[in-house]
């Protein structure tokens, strides 16, 4: 089969809605420059935080025109000036934030990590931004301990399906919310499920749990976090990272945290803190690459289970961007550029 020889990727011009995902084809190949290579896309996530791009609500992204895609597995099949340790061919994956929801995707070869061959490339896309997200924030930034009371808000999504994975795995006792038609799934991997939807589930969770959680991971933010404040223990701590509840609300999310984070100021509060896969990776960039290998590793050996909702084509971006704030997708979004 013959090389492509131009670029399929999707623009958007303006923060929007769904209308503004644009398709272009016929582009010029991009080219590589120094210290970077060229990579064609297997698998890309479309994933909610493309969402909160799209609509301009998500502090890390820049300004329009830009290609969304948050993450990337492929293979270099170019390598600009002064690259060495890479090879053509060589498969690779990157969490790039944009940029990603393209046929060929250009990147700085000191953020890649190798994808063994064994794995399906659209599983091991599920786990890079999903899947550190959850292993960092237990591991590098909480540190749970086993016997640990664990809460996951939202445990069906793309990072509390792992991150309930992931704690049990630890020895964590783990709770998870979900809607009931998930329970089962999250009842398989060894947690609890809890209906969030349930009058006064905090008080539930807390007689479940004795005196309270331990931990309270929350991605959710869903009446300013007060569910996930109550169910604590008094030494219980909360961890937060982000609030998709306030991006629905057309609030800001900066706002939201920070509105949160003042509750530190108050002596009788539970300790709070933002964890951040971006920016624990500009801090420690090192681990980022470790700990995605150590998931690539965990695949292959089938200790962690990568949920696949769909695969799609460049076609039917749109309509997953619908979905994922729709709410009720079971599993990653991966568009394959092929398909």
């Amino acid at each position: 089969m013959s090389s492509p020889t131009s670029c399929t990727r999707y623009v958007i011009d303006r923060f929007g809605g769904v209308e503004q995902l644009r398709l272009v084809r016929g582009e010029a190949l991009p080219v590589p420059g120094p210290g970077e290579a060229r990579v064609v896309t297997q698998a890309s996530s479309v994933q909610f935080t493309d969402t909160i791009i799209r609509r301009g609500k998500y502090p890390d992204a820049g300004k329009p025109p830009l290609t969304p895609g948050y993450d990337v597995v492929g293979t270099i099949d170019m390598l600009g000036p002064g690259v060495v340790d890479w090879s053509i061919g060589e498969r690779v994956a990157d969490m790039c934030t944009i940029g990603a929801n393209a046929s060929h995707v250009v990147l700085p070869v000191r953020g890649l990590t190798r994808v063994p061959a064994a794995l399906d490339a659209a599983e091991a896309c599920g786990l890079i931004l999903s899947g550190v997200t959850a292993y960092q924030m237990l591991f590098r930034h909480a540190r749970i301990a086993r016997g640990s009371r664990v809460l996951i808000q939202g445990g069906n999504g793309g990072v509390g399906w792992f991150a309930t994975q992931l704690a049990v795995s630890a020895g964590a006792r783990v709770w998870a919310t979900a809607r009931p038609e998930h329970h089962a799934a999250l009842r398989a991997c060894g947690a609890t499920p809890i209906d969030y939807r349930a009058p006064d589930y905090p008080t539930t969770l807390r007689q479940a749990a004795g005196a309270g959680m331990d931990w309270v991971f929350d991605g959710i933010g869903a009446d300013d976090f007060r569910p996930s404040l109550a169910a604590l223990a008094r030494t219980g701590k909360l961890v937060f990272i982000g609030t998709s509840e306030a991006v629905n609300q057309g609030r800001s999310m900066i706002a939201a945290g920070a509105k949160l984070l003042l509750r530190n100021l108050l002596p009788w509060s539970p300790r709070i803190s933002l964890y951040s896969v971006t920016g624990l990776r500009k801090r420690h960039p090192a681990w980022f690459q470790e700990d995605l290998a150590l998931l690539f590793e965990r695949l292959l050996q089938g200790t962690v289970q990568v949920r696949i909702d769909r695969r799609i084509g460049f076609e039917a971006v749109p309509d997953a961007h619908r979905a994922l704030e729709h709410g009720g997708v079971s599993g990653k979004i991966i568009l394959i550029p092929d398909s």
